[in-house]
């Protein structure tokens, strides 16, 4: 008689876990560390990411010893993706836009947003100036000494620049200037006559 003894040695095998999904933003390249939170089951740390292949990634343990090769997939989707939009607004020249707390000039903008998936867009703001009103000019005359009434307001001789606001709430000027009648100069005559005689003057200015 003899004995025969069998030994059986047990290679651990490596657990790849069980396919998983992830969704991202548009463009986005995801991380090793976010594929592999989202593979399923119990992977084990230390096998060799591949791919992407049609936006699947590859988690993969060699043949080792007696056991095979195992893997798993991270099938990566994508959020739709929020489009662009559009703002404008119009000021007076020189003048600043106020849009969601925050001062503007005239010219065109991009203001990043986030979704709420938090994946990026913007906002295209266009600021617009309107048209300008040009400057005007009134006139008027008076006597010497006197004041030229316009809308309402007494105004010595001279020029003036009076303040206007537009349709729009922008500003321009009233230029007034009030020029003096030519002033006619007193008329002096000396006449002698006999006495109970008269004297016919007439005076024309």
């Amino acid at each position: 008689p003899y004995n025969a003894t069998l030994t059986i040695t047990e290679d651990d095998a490596p657990d790849a876990g069980l396919n998983g999904s992830l969704t991202v933003c548009e463009g986005v390249i995801p991380t090793i560390q976010a594929l592999f939170e989202v593979l399923e089951g119990n992977p084990d740390e230390g096998g060799v990411w591949s791919g992407p292949e049609s936006d699947v990634y590859t988690y993969t343990f060699a043949a080792s010893g007696s056991c095979p090769e195992v893997s798993a997939t991270v099938t990566v989707l994508y959020y739709d993706v929020t489009p662009d939009d559009t703002a404008s607004g119009e000021v007076c020249e020189g003048n600043t836009y106020n849009y969601e707390g925050t001062e503007y000039e005239v010219g065109s903008y991009d203001i990043p947003r986030i979704d709420a998936n938090g994946c990026p867009y913007k906002t295209v703001l266009t600021v617009t100036a309107y048209p300008v009103t040009p400057d005007d000019t009134a006139s008027g005359e008076v006597c010497e000494g006197n004041t030229y009434n316009y809308e309402g307001i007494e105004y010595a001789i001279g020029s003036h620049d009076i303040p206007k606001t537009d349709a729009n709430g922008c500003p321009y000027t009233t230029v007034l200037t009030v020029t003096a009648y030519p002033v006619t100069e007193d008329v002096v005559n000396d006449v002698t006559i006999c006495e109970g005689d008269s004297y016919e003057w007439s005076v024309t200015g």
